[in-house]
This record gives C-alpha cells, structure tokens and sequence, in this order.
C-alpha cells in the first residue's frame, strides 16, 4: 500500500474561501461571512475578481450567510470605491490565485487550506 507525501497530503485537503466586509472582521463573528468550498481546479488558473465572482454568486450560500451576503454585494457596489485584502494585504484582482494564497487551518481536528477575503470600501477625498 503506497503512503502519501506530504504534498499530496496538503493538495488533497479542502480548499475553503471566506468573504466578509471590514465590519464582519472586526467583529470576527463567523456569522457575517459567506464561505464556499473552492474546486482544487480554480487554484493556479482563476484570479481574484474569479474567486470573487464566485463567492458573491447565490449559488451555494446558506440562508444564513444571506445577510453577509447583502453587505459584501453592497460594499462592492460599482458606485463605490472598494478593495480586498488577503491575510491583511491588498491584492491586485487580476492577479492568479496560487496555492501560497492559502494558510492552512484545522477545524474539529480536520485541517483545511482557507483563503479570506476582507471586502474594504475606500473613502475618497478627505477633511
């Protein structure tokens, strides 16, 4: 019986994507996020505004995530200036998501690789 490597290992875990606003962060609240499993295949050929699009798509989110749900749709309004973050950076939407997007986690003992994205709207102007 062949064992599997420890890349194997890691590419064989779940890719799981979480988005949220700025409020839901600070508040760390885990009902104010939308959180989809994300297909092995995205990774390495989907950019950021893909992941994006996919996770702001009904398709998949619980009841429960529907009010995160309305806030990040309306965070990225097109009437509005906006920016997301990845583990406290901003990213460039076009840019690929590779697997180093990912940190690894462990839930109930299972681990999983997350990608977080922290929807920001941006002021303009100032005092």
């Amino acid at each position: 019986m062949a064992t599997a490597t420890k890349s194997q290992e890691i590419e064989a875990l779940k890719h799981v994507v979480r988005a949220g606003t700025a409020l839901a962060f600070s508040k760390k609240s885990k009902d104010g996020y939308v959180t989809k499993e994300i297909p092995a295949t995205y990774i390495g050929r989907k950019t950021h505004a893909d992941f994006l699009a996919y996770m702001i798509d009904e398709d998949g989110v619980r009841d429960y995530e529907m009010p995160a749900l309305t806030s990040i749709r309306k965070e990225m309004a097109s009437d509005k200036e906006w920016t997301a973050l990845t583990n406290k950076k901003e990213v460039k939407l076009n840019d690929i998501v590779t697997e180093e997007s990912f940190v690894t986690r462990t839930h109930t003992g299972k681990q999983y690789k997350l990608l977080e994205y922290e929807i920001v709207s941006t002021q303009k102007g100032g005092l």
